[in-house]
């Protein structure tokens, strides 16, 4: 499956701007659709999901969902110590 930079940046940015602390699959599979007309399926966010996950992005919340599309997700913060550049 080939990767799609755009639901990429649209999957974090649904997360960032959620109005809890994590999202569903489903919940970002429809925040997904909004802005594209095309169709993206389940297994595609999902997918995406998984590489968001493999590269220290996202985090699964819900390790015991009854679908995927109730698996629940959240953004990664990374917190970086000051350098000593920084002074």
């Amino acid at each position: 499956m080939q990767r799609d930079f755009d639901l990429v940046v649209t999957i974090l940015g649904a997360l960032r701007d959620a109005p809890g602390p994590n999202l569903s699959t489903h919940d970002i599979k429809n925040a997904a659709l909004a802005p594209h007309p095309e169709e993206q399926g389940l297994q595609t966010i999902a997918h995406h999901l998984d590489l968001l996950s493999d590269a220290g992005l996202v985090k699964q919340v819900s390790e015991t969902a009854a679908s995927a599309a109730a698996t629940r997700w959240r953004i990664c913060l990374l917190y970086t110590s000051p350098s000593p550049r920084d002074s």
